[in-house]
């Protein structure tokens, strides 16, 4: 993503996307989360790293700028004392987890594979269907590229036991 470096009323860093929107569920999502290894006091700090008095802007179900999204996750990383690249993956753990206790997406996400291969090399399409419903929402693309031998058949399942 094209990004820029500005800086918040605070003096912290952010990166700003030209042109990018994510939608405001990703928000909830990370505020469940900070709020889970957390408190509401951890939340409340990510507010005031981002420079908002409260939540209600960030946490509206809508398309957000994608800076505000990316300065939110470096703000709750930051206040967890978790490094970038560890609360990126507790986040996708925690947004599918999300999805699975608070919505009816998962038997949809199930019908794009078998494996997480299979999974990631359907994703785009999930992500068209999407955009028919979100239309100012710009979607990331995956290509599923290399030997990928290791799942043809015989690659790990997404478990059925477990939530996805």
């Amino acid at each position: 993503l094209p990004t820029k470096p500005r800086s918040t009323q605070h003096g912290h860093t952010a990166l700003t996307a030209r042109h990018q929107r994510m939608h405001g569920l990703i928000h909830v999502v990370l505020r469940s989360l900070v709020v889970e290894l957390g408190t509401q006091t951890a939340w409340e700090a990510v507010l005031a790293r981002l420079a908002l008095e409260d939540d209600s802007e960030v946490l509206e179900l809508k398309q957000h700028e994608d800076g505000v999204t990316v300065a939110a996750v470096q703000a709750a990383a930051a206040v967890l004392n978790v490094e970038l690249e560890p609360a990126l993956e507790l986040f996708g753990a925690h947004f599918v987890k999300f999805l699975h206790e608070t919505t009816s997406y998962i038997p949809t996400i199930r019908s794009y594979g078998n494996t997480l291969l299979e999974f990631v090399a359907n994703i785009d399409h999930m992500h068209r269907q999407l955009q028919e419903v979100y239309t100012t929402c710009v979607f990331p693309s995956f290509l599923v590229s290399g030997d990928a031998s290791w799942a043809m058949g015989g690659g790990a399942p997404l478990d059925t036991k477990e939530p996805l």
